[in-house]
């Protein structure tokens, strides 16, 4: 295993989590401790390894938002929009 594939992932889980989200606007917390926090965004991680490892892509673009984009330093824009050929 690579040194740094642990801090890659926690980052990667986190990036993502804050994509995959629901429609709901409330400024009610979905989750109620800090347990189920860690234990949601564990979830996500392994989701998106399983989706990358297999190369689906319906997997990966599940964990987004509807709307949901990524954008890297010199890079194009990703979203689900401009993945249809």
């Amino acid at each position: 295993m690579k040194p740094y594939a642990g801090i890659t992932t926690a980052i990667a889980a986190l990036a993502f989590a804050g994509c995959a989200g629901k429609s709901d606007t409330s400024s009610e917390p979905t989750m109620k401790s800090p347990s189920e926090d860690i234990q949601a965004i564990k979830q996500l991680a392994a989701d998106w390894r399983s989706g990358w490892l297999a190369n689906d892509v319906d997997t990966l673009l599940s964990l987004y938002a509807e709307k949901g984009s990524i954008t890297l330093v010199q890079q194009t824009r990703v979203s689900p929009g401009s993945l249809v050929a």
